[in-house]
């Protein structure tokens, strides 16, 4: 039986109920979060500034260089609480097509799970004007057309047909209701394995202009099926032929033995399982860097996880990349030659140490690079 308290209150016994539970502090428990991600992520930086202390006094670094080495790991340290701040207060990682959502001013969270370095930042300076993405809902009429609505838009007749998943540009009927975003762009819908990082260079945007049109407060957050507006976005270019030929042969890229291969691994940075889309090779610092097969050069700049990062188009749809550099010996349009030397392995972007990411793709989609290297 239980009892209760009780008082009495003019002749009469008043019994007082239980006193009611406190809901659960919402704000503490997402502040306890917090630290523990903060304290992982110390952990990790602490981890490797340990490895990388032991190989620059095996090496007789100079004590000099010694200091600057330890003064731009911890800088990094310091930086962490920072990100970690910004990705809080801004807390929407979905894109919604029916409301405004906020820009984010700055990403500092790679796809690949580790913390980008400034010089990503100042990369992707050039997409400071990104306006923020609106969209509003218009019902077809009688008479209407996708180039008729595209016009009193200002819009393109594929951000239309992307935006809302048509099947071509006569798929509408009246009374149809459309999504119209206000810039023009591409909708893309994420695969399995799919980082920013892949899409950006499949469509030719930067990763900070998804960030921003997407309201996205941590790209580690994209999920399958999750849509994402890609703002001046460009179709990818997909190749249906092959050569007479065959299937093309590709050089080795770097000297030294492969590091690790191609496949599902565990993130030596961030501890968590994932798809490793090339091969690691350990040709250590300044290593000559090689183009695989002759093509151009559609990109020569620094994306997030990558670093300094390389892409060559080749014939019959095929891309090859190359992360992680420490210097470029070619410059975006140029044309290269199968064995011309187009940079130098470094350790740039989200790497444990120097050496160089190849990757081979068809059509946008990674393929094991030892099937095709000879």
């Amino acid at each position: 039986m239980t009892h209760h308290p009780y008082s009495i209150r003019n002749g009469r016994v008043v019994i007082q109920p239980p006193p009611r539970k406190k809901p659960p502090n919402r704000k503490r428990r997402r502040v306890g979060e917090l630290a523990a991600h903060l304290l992982m992520r110390l952990r990790l930086l602490w981890m490797k500034w340990r490895s990388r202390q032991k190989r620059m006094r095996s090496a007789a670094v100079s004590s000099t260089s010694f200091f600057f080495r330890v003064a731009g790991e911890w800088a990094l340290v310091l930086t962490v609480p920072l990100a970690i701040l910004v990705a809080a207060a801004h807390n929407a990682n979905v894109i919604d097509l029916n409301r405004t959502g906020p820009v984010l001013k700055s990403a500092f969270i790679s796809p690949s799970g580790g913390l980008t370095y400034p010089e990503a930042a100042e990369a992707d300076s050039q997409d400071a004007d990104i306006p923020t993405l609106d969209a509003q809902a218009y019902e077809v009429k009688a008479g209407d057309t996708l180039s008729h609505i595209g016009r009193r838009y200002g819009l393109k007749v594929d951000t239309i047909v992307s935006v809302n998943q048509l099947g071509n540009s006569r798929d509408i009927h009246p009374g149809d209701r459309l999504r119209i975003p206000s810039a023009d762009g591409l909708l893309r819908v994420v695969r399995k394995n799919d980082t920013i990082e892949d899409i950006a260079l499949d469509y030719d945007v930067s990763i900070n202009s998804i960030v921003r049109a997407n309201s996205i407060s941590d790209p580690n957050t994209i999920y399958v099926g999750q849509e994402l507006f890609l703002p001046n976005a460009k179709k990818p270019r997909v190749s249906s032929g092959w050569s007479r030929t065959g299937q093309p042969v590709f050089a080795r890229p770097a000297a030294g033995r492969i590091s690790s291969r191609y496949g599902q691994r565990k993130h030596p940075v961030t501890g968590k399982w994932h798809l490793h889309t090339g091969i690691d090779f350990a040709c250590g610092a300044g290593g000559r860097i090689v183009a695989a097969r002759g093509g151009v050069v559609i990109r020569a700049e620094w994306l997030g996880g990558y670093g300094n990062l390389i892409v060559i188009q080749h014939e019959n749809g095929y891309t090859t990349r190359y992360g992680h550099l420490s210097r470029f010996k070619v410059k975006r349009g140029q044309r290269v030659r199968q064995g011309q030397e187009i940079g130098r392995a470094g350790s740039t972007g989200v790497s444990t140490g120097p050496h160089l990411h190849f990757e081979v793709r068809r059509n946008g989609k990674s393929i094991n690079p030892l099937t095709v290297l000879k």
